[in-house]
Protein backbone atom coordinates (compact mmCIF):
# COMPACT_ATOMS: atom_id res chain seq x y z
CA UNK A 1 0.00 0.00 0.00
CA UNK A 2 2.15 2.50 -1.30
CA UNK A 3 1.45 6.30 -1.32
CA UNK A 4 3.54 6.91 -4.44
CA UNK A 5 1.21 5.61 -6.45
CA UNK A 6 -0.75 7.12 -8.99
CA UNK A 7 -3.93 5.24 -8.24
CA UNK A 8 -3.70 7.02 -4.64
CA UNK A 9 -3.85 9.86 -6.14
CA UNK A 10 -6.80 9.53 -8.44
CA UNK A 11 -8.73 8.10 -5.47
CA UNK A 12 -7.88 10.96 -3.20
CA UNK A 13 -8.85 13.50 -5.68
CA UNK A 14 -11.91 12.00 -6.56
CA UNK A 15 -12.92 11.52 -2.91
CA UNK A 16 -11.84 15.25 -2.49
CA UNK A 17 -14.65 16.10 -5.51
CA UNK A 18 -16.68 14.05 -4.09
CA UNK A 19 -16.32 15.94 -0.54
CA UNK A 20 -17.13 19.55 -2.49
CA UNK A 21 -20.19 18.52 -4.44
CA UNK A 22 -21.61 16.94 -0.86
CA UNK A 23 -19.82 20.32 1.10
CA UNK A 24 -22.17 22.50 -1.68
CA UNK A 25 -25.14 20.19 -1.32
CA UNK A 26 -25.34 20.69 2.55
CA UNK A 27 -24.66 24.16 2.97
CA UNK A 28 -27.58 24.48 0.56
CA UNK A 29 -29.95 22.61 1.69
CA UNK A 30 -30.48 20.69 -1.09
CA UNK A 31 -33.83 19.07 -1.21
CA UNK A 32 -32.94 15.50 -2.36
CA UNK A 33 -29.99 14.89 0.26
CA UNK A 34 -32.04 16.91 2.84
CA UNK A 35 -35.14 14.65 2.12
CA UNK A 36 -32.87 11.35 2.18
CA UNK A 37 -30.78 12.42 5.48
CA UNK A 38 -34.79 13.57 7.62
CA UNK A 39 -35.93 10.34 6.21
CA UNK A 40 -32.90 7.48 7.42
CA UNK A 41 -32.83 9.81 10.92
CA UNK A 42 -36.12 8.62 11.32
CA UNK A 43 -36.43 5.46 10.61
CA UNK A 44 -33.16 5.16 12.49
CA UNK A 45 -34.20 6.65 15.84
CA UNK A 46 -37.64 5.12 15.33
CA UNK A 47 -35.87 1.60 15.72
CA UNK A 48 -33.78 2.25 18.28
CA UNK A 49 -36.39 4.02 20.44
CA UNK A 50 -37.83 0.19 20.73
CA UNK A 51 -34.19 -1.77 20.82
CA UNK A 52 -32.35 -0.98 23.39
CA UNK A 53 -29.37 -3.85 23.32
CA UNK A 54 -29.21 -2.51 19.27
CA UNK A 55 -28.08 1.32 21.12
CA UNK A 56 -25.82 -0.16 24.06
CA UNK A 57 -23.67 -2.23 21.24
CA UNK A 58 -23.31 0.68 18.91
CA UNK A 59 -22.26 2.94 22.21
CA UNK A 60 -19.74 0.82 22.77
CA UNK A 61 -18.75 0.58 18.98
CA UNK A 62 -18.55 4.62 18.73
CA UNK A 63 -15.66 4.72 20.85
CA UNK A 64 -13.20 3.08 18.73
CA UNK A 65 -13.71 6.57 16.96
CA UNK A 66 -13.64 8.68 19.86
CA UNK A 67 -9.95 11.12 20.34
CA UNK A 68 -8.67 8.97 23.55
CA UNK A 69 -8.91 5.76 21.29
CA UNK A 70 -7.27 7.05 18.48
CA UNK A 71 -4.65 8.81 20.30
CA UNK A 72 -4.26 5.65 22.34
CA UNK A 73 -3.71 3.90 19.09
CA UNK A 74 -1.09 5.99 17.44
CA UNK A 75 0.98 6.12 20.85
CA UNK A 76 1.30 2.72 20.41
CA UNK A 77 1.58 2.73 17.07
CA UNK A 78 4.75 5.14 17.59
CA UNK A 79 6.33 3.27 20.21
CA UNK A 80 6.86 0.29 18.05
CA UNK A 81 8.09 2.25 14.98
CA UNK A 82 10.61 3.84 17.07
CA UNK A 83 11.72 0.25 18.76
CA UNK A 84 11.96 -0.53 15.24
CA UNK A 85 14.06 2.54 14.08
CA UNK A 86 12.03 4.10 12.16
CA UNK A 87 11.47 7.38 14.17
CA UNK A 88 11.36 9.52 10.68
CA UNK A 89 7.75 7.77 9.39
CA UNK A 90 6.55 8.88 13.19
CA UNK A 91 7.71 12.66 12.35
CA UNK A 92 5.70 12.21 8.90
CA UNK A 93 2.41 10.60 10.04
CA UNK A 94 2.11 12.95 13.17
CA UNK A 95 2.53 16.14 10.15
CA UNK A 96 -0.07 14.01 7.85
CA UNK A 97 -2.89 13.73 11.07
CA UNK A 98 -2.11 17.65 11.57
CA UNK A 99 -3.06 18.70 7.97
CA UNK A 100 -5.37 16.62 7.73
CA UNK A 101 -7.16 17.91 10.79
CA UNK A 102 -6.34 21.51 10.11
CA UNK A 103 -8.48 21.24 7.00
CA UNK A 104 -11.34 19.01 8.24
CA UNK A 105 -11.52 21.22 10.90
CA UNK A 106 -11.81 24.68 8.51
CA UNK A 107 -14.44 22.99 6.44
CA UNK A 108 -16.54 21.90 9.80
CA UNK A 109 -15.79 25.00 11.04
CA UNK A 110 -17.23 26.95 7.66
CA UNK A 111 -20.66 24.83 7.46
CA UNK A 112 -21.39 24.73 10.63
CA UNK A 113 -24.30 22.63 10.17
CA UNK A 114 -26.97 21.55 13.11
CA UNK A 115 -27.12 18.10 14.54
CA UNK A 116 -30.57 16.15 14.07
CA UNK A 117 -33.05 17.17 16.96
CA UNK A 118 -33.49 13.54 18.45
CA UNK A 119 -30.38 11.60 19.64
CA UNK A 120 -29.22 8.60 21.62
CA UNK A 121 -25.96 10.30 22.87
CA UNK A 122 -25.49 14.10 23.87
CA UNK A 123 -22.85 15.75 21.71
CA UNK A 124 -22.17 19.52 20.54
CA UNK A 125 -22.40 21.09 17.28
CA UNK A 126 -21.59 21.15 14.82
CA UNK A 127 -22.41 17.73 13.01
CA UNK A 128 -20.55 18.01 8.88
CA UNK A 129 -18.40 16.20 8.47
CA UNK A 130 -18.28 13.78 11.38
CA UNK A 131 -15.43 13.36 13.58
CA UNK A 132 -15.91 10.42 14.86
CA UNK A 133 -15.46 8.83 11.42
CA UNK A 134 -13.10 10.90 9.83
CA UNK A 135 -10.82 10.29 13.12
CA UNK A 136 -11.50 6.45 12.94
CA UNK A 137 -10.60 6.50 8.71
CA UNK A 138 -7.75 8.55 9.56
CA UNK A 139 -6.34 5.61 12.16
CA UNK A 140 -7.27 3.02 9.64
CA UNK A 141 -5.76 4.47 6.45
CA UNK A 142 -2.36 5.54 8.24
CA UNK A 143 -1.92 2.24 9.99
CA UNK A 144 -2.31 0.11 6.99
CA UNK A 145 0.05 2.35 4.99
CA UNK A 146 2.64 1.65 8.01
CA UNK A 147 2.34 -2.33 8.37
CA UNK A 148 1.63 -2.96 4.95
CA UNK A 149 5.07 -3.86 4.49
CA UNK A 150 5.62 -6.08 7.25
CA UNK A 151 2.21 -8.09 6.18
CA UNK A 152 3.67 -10.38 4.17
CA UNK A 153 1.16 -12.78 1.73
CA UNK A 154 -2.22 -12.55 0.58
CA UNK A 155 -3.95 -13.51 3.59
CA UNK A 156 -2.25 -10.98 6.26
CA UNK A 157 -2.60 -7.94 3.94
CA UNK A 158 -6.57 -9.32 3.12
CA UNK A 159 -6.87 -9.74 6.98
CA UNK A 160 -5.53 -5.88 7.19
CA UNK A 161 -7.53 -4.41 4.63
CA UNK A 162 -10.71 -6.21 6.38
CA UNK A 163 -9.51 -4.44 9.94
CA UNK A 164 -8.83 -1.24 8.44
CA UNK A 165 -12.13 -1.09 6.59
CA UNK A 166 -14.15 -2.53 9.41
CA UNK A 167 -12.82 -0.16 11.57
CA UNK A 168 -13.83 2.79 9.70
CA UNK A 169 -17.39 1.15 8.66
CA UNK A 170 -18.41 0.18 12.01
CA UNK A 171 -17.61 3.54 13.45
CA UNK A 172 -19.10 5.57 11.09
CA UNK A 173 -22.20 3.69 11.42
CA UNK A 174 -22.43 3.96 14.78
CA UNK A 175 -22.65 8.08 14.35
CA UNK A 176 -25.59 7.19 11.97
CA UNK A 177 -27.26 4.70 14.37
CA UNK A 178 -27.14 7.00 17.47
CA UNK A 179 -28.30 9.39 15.26
CA UNK A 180 -26.05 12.25 16.38
CA UNK A 181 -25.26 12.60 12.55
CA UNK A 182 -26.93 12.70 9.27
CA UNK A 183 -25.99 10.16 7.28
CA UNK A 184 -24.06 12.40 4.71
CA UNK A 185 -22.32 13.62 7.89
CA UNK A 186 -20.74 10.02 7.91
CA UNK A 187 -20.31 10.00 4.09
CA UNK A 188 -18.32 13.13 4.76
CA UNK A 189 -16.36 12.33 7.23
CA UNK A 190 -15.17 8.89 4.89
CA UNK A 191 -14.54 11.48 1.68
CA UNK A 192 -12.39 13.80 4.00
CA UNK A 193 -10.54 10.73 5.32
CA UNK A 194 -9.48 9.42 1.72
CA UNK A 195 -8.89 12.68 0.41
CA UNK A 196 -6.88 14.30 2.75
CA UNK A 197 -4.68 11.57 4.73
CA UNK A 198 -2.72 10.06 1.91
CA UNK A 199 -2.18 12.88 0.01
CA UNK A 200 -0.99 14.72 3.40
CA UNK A 201 1.35 11.45 3.93
CA UNK A 202 2.81 11.18 0.47
CA UNK A 203 4.11 14.91 0.65
CA UNK A 204 5.51 14.39 4.18
CA UNK A 205 7.04 11.30 2.98
CA UNK A 206 8.75 13.16 0.27
CA UNK A 207 9.66 16.47 1.94
CA UNK A 208 11.31 14.30 4.92
CA UNK A 209 13.12 11.91 2.80
CA UNK A 210 16.68 11.10 3.73
CA UNK A 211 19.02 11.67 1.03
CA UNK A 212 20.28 8.91 -0.64
CA UNK A 213 24.20 8.38 0.16
CA UNK A 214 26.20 8.68 -2.69
CA UNK A 215 27.72 4.93 -3.33
CA UNK A 216 31.50 4.81 -3.41
CA UNK A 217 33.42 3.75 -6.28
CA UNK A 218 35.45 1.04 -6.63
CA UNK A 219 38.05 0.10 -9.21
CA UNK A 220 39.15 -2.98 -9.82
CA UNK A 221 41.30 -4.81 -7.49
CA UNK A 222 41.44 -1.96 -5.27
CA UNK A 223 39.78 -0.61 -1.65
CA UNK A 224 36.82 2.16 -1.50
CA UNK A 225 38.10 5.49 -1.48
CA UNK A 226 37.04 7.52 0.90
CA UNK A 227 35.03 10.75 -0.25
Amino acid sequence: MRTDGRWWWYVSAACGLALAALTFAVETSWGPLATLDTSLNTRWYAFGRQHDAWIAVWKVVTHAGSSAFALAVWLIAALVLIRRGRRREVLVVSLAVLASQFVFRALRLAVHRPRPPAFFVTVEPPSFPSSHTMAATTGAILLGMLLWPSARGFLARSALVTAMIGWSCLVGVSRAMLCVHWPSDVVGGWLCAVALVPPAYALATRYLATPATPRRERGPGSRAMAP
